[in-house]
C-alpha cells in the first residue's frame, strides 16, 4: 500500500529501497504464517465433533465445538497481530508526516473500491 502511494507520500529513494526490502521479507514471512494457519485450521475443520455440528440429528459435542472455535479465534487474532506488526515495521520507515497521510489514503482507496463494487 505504501509503495503504491509513494508519490503522494513523497517517499525518498532510501525509503523505497528499505520498504521494498522489508516487503519481500514480510511476504516470505506471510507465506509461512499462512501455511501454518492453514494446517492448524484444517485440523479443526476435520474434527469429527465439528462435523456433527452440521448434522440434523444425534448428539452435540458442545465442548469440542467451543474448543475448535476458540482455536479459530486465536488464529484470527494471530492474523491481526501479525498484520499490526507488519504495519508498524513499515511505519517505522516513514516520517510522522507520511504516517499521518495514510488514513486519508486508505479512506480514498476504500471509497474507490466501494464505487467499483456498486457498478
Amino acid at each position: 500500500f505504501v509503495l503504491q502511494h509513494r508519490k503522494e507520500l513523497a517517499l525518498t529513494d532510501a525509503q523505497v529501497m528499505s520498504i521494498e526490502s522489508l516487503s519481500a521479507a514480510l511476504r516470505d514471512s506471510a507465506t509461512a504464517r499462512a501455511a501454518r494457519r492453514l494446517r492448524a485450521s484444517q485440523k479443526d475443520f476435520s474434527a469429527p465433533a465439528l462435523a456433527t455440528a452440521m448434522n440434523w440429528n444425534g448428539p452435540i459435542d458442545e465442548k469440542a465445538i467451543r474448543d475448535a472455535l476458540r482455536r479459530q479465534s486465536a488464529l484470527q487474532a494471530d492474523v491481526m497481530i501479525e498484520s499490526a506488526r507488519d504495519r508498524r515495521a513499515v511505519g517505522a520507515l516513514l516520517t510522522s508526516e507520511q504516517r499521518d497521510q495514510l488514513p486519508k489514503l486508505q479512506m480514498a482507496e476504500m471509497s474507490k473500491a466501494l464505487r467499483r463494487g456498486t457498478r
